[in-house]
């Protein structure tokens, strides 16, 4: 079978633009979305306790650490990505040809796309269509739990695309965001800052969709607690 092969070799240029390939799409969105999922934790206090609830009981469930299948087992801490995969999906379209030609019909008016024709997907505009997602502009985890995801109409959220082509690390791409993001929550409580901004303003870029650098705070919830508590007793001792 190797005869129906010819070998090719890559050169400086194709080498190159593989290597930007691979860091755009395998480390800038996972950068991109962990980036806004701590924008949405500091600017939704409620939803981000609830979500350190959740995944303070895996980390004491797996004695201060957090195994994979354990990982696997957090819906909220899944919807809450998936809601921000939703809202700021890192890239900005994708685009596929057509195999064949198809007749599709929009607002009544039938329209032909004709085999070889190239054809540009806009995530952004898919999941903030009022018609695919109800009220789409509000941040809201609770459309991807369990007992509402059946809701979501097919090809309506695609952040990895869809079809044969659909994205080949996109497991691998979540399960690196949720780890970051369950060590991040179980350490840190996000907060506003003087310098945060909504909405967000957003930089020029070909590819991806990325905000100006979210101006949030981190707080050490062990140095939190602490201080908490000795309030607590000055109060208390004040009294």
């Amino acid at each position: 079978m190797g005869q129906n092969y010819t070998e090719q070799q890559l050169g400086d240029l194709e080498i190159l633009a593989q290597s930007m390939l691979f860091f755009a799409v395998g480390h800038e969105t996972t950068a991109t979305l962990l980036s806004s999922c701590g924008f949405f934790l500091a600017l939704n206090p409620e939803l981000q306790n609830r979500l350190y609830e959740e995944v303070r009981e895996a980390f004491e469930a797996d004695k201060g650490d957090i195994t994979y299948d354990r990982l696997l087992e957090l819906k909220y801490l899944d919807a809450f990505v998936s809601e921000a995969l939703r809202y700021f999906t890192p890239t900005l379209s994708f685009d596929r040809e057509a195999s064949e030609d198809v007749e599709i019909e929009v607002d009544g008016r039938r329209l032909v796309i004709p085999k070889g024709m190239g054809v540009v997907i806009p995530f952004h505009a898919i999941h903030h269509d009022p018609d695919n997602f109800e009220d789409p502009e509000r941040f809201d985890p609770e459309r991807f739990m369990p007992e509402n995801k059946h809701k979501i109409k097919p090809c309506t959220f695609i952040p990895f695309g869809s079809g044969p082509r659909y994205c080949l690390a996109s497991r691998f791409a979540l399960i690196e965001a949720k780890l970051a993001l369950a060590n991040l929550v179980n350490k840190f409580k996000f907060v506003r800052s003087e310098g945060t901004v909504w909405p967000p303003k957003y930089r020029h870029h070909y590819m991806l969709l990325q905000m100006e650098w979210p101006k949030i705070k981190f707080v050490d919830r062990k140095s939190a607690e602490f201080e908490l508590e000795n309030s607590s007793r000055r109060a208390q001792i004040a009294a």
